[in-house]
């Protein structure tokens, strides 16, 4: 199904899908569920693919995490209720106040996403299959597998034999950073992988392999 969705051509729909990500703070999972439940017309899966993919090698860079933005929808984090609260009470006081007084309201301050992160911070997360992950190894592996995969191997296919060799207590992580990237175009939001930067975030990791123009 996938190889069909990517071959789709790219029309105006694909505009659709990247609201679709945006704002919906979709990821590749959710992707997958779209695709299988909708007509592969147009350019659907075109951007499908470019969100989800292994990328050239230099479409890949190394950022601060300290540059990477707060989550903005942590759908599939059993933390998120928390995330949602915050979101309802700076509706509520947006409802109720002038936009003039709004600095003066500590729950207007920060975005809800980095509000929500110190709560992540509180609670000493462990529970998510993600905070398990050690990114910072992950991410060395990630530059490893760049740096020593010829041209000629540089599919999917070779990059997981590479991690593999080079880095199999952290395979799933290494595989992820190339394969699933984190997609950053350095605005307001990534477009998938805001999970990973919060176990990164909250792990110490100081430095991420992300996709996208810098």
């Amino acid at each position: 199904m996938l190889e069909t969705v990517a071959r789709a051509a790219a029309s105006p729909a694909a505009a659709v899908l990247r609201r679709f990500v945006t704002d919906a703070g979709a990821e590749w999972d959710d992707l997958l569920l779209a695709a299988a439940s909708a007509p592969v017309v147009d350019g659907f899966g075109h951007y499908l693919h470019g969100v989800a993919s292994l990328r050239s090698r230099d479409g890949y860079r190394l950022v601060a995490v300290s540059d990477l933005p707060f989550p903005h929808n942590p759908h599939r984090c059993d933390l998120y209720p928390a995330f949602q609260a915050i979101l309802e009470s700076q509706r509520c006081w947006r409802g109720r106040l002038p936009k003039l007084v709004w600095p003066l309201v500590p729950v207007l301050r920060q975005p809800a996403g980095e509000q929500w992160d110190r709560k992540v911070g509180e609670a000493r997360h462990s529970d998510c299959a993600f905070h398990s992950w050690d990114m910072t190894a992950a991410t060395r592996g990630a530059q490893e597998v760049l740096r020593t995969v010829s041209d000629a191997h540089w599919t999917e296919d070779g990059v997981r034999v590479a991690a593999q060799r080079v880095a199999p207590t952290h395979l799933k992580g290494v595989v992820s950073l190339l394969i699933d990237p984190i997609t950053w175009d350095g605005g307001a939001r990534v477009s998938n992988g805001q999970h990973r930067i919060c176990a990164a975030r909250h792990g110490g990791t100081t430095h991420l392999l992300v996709a996208g123009p810098a």
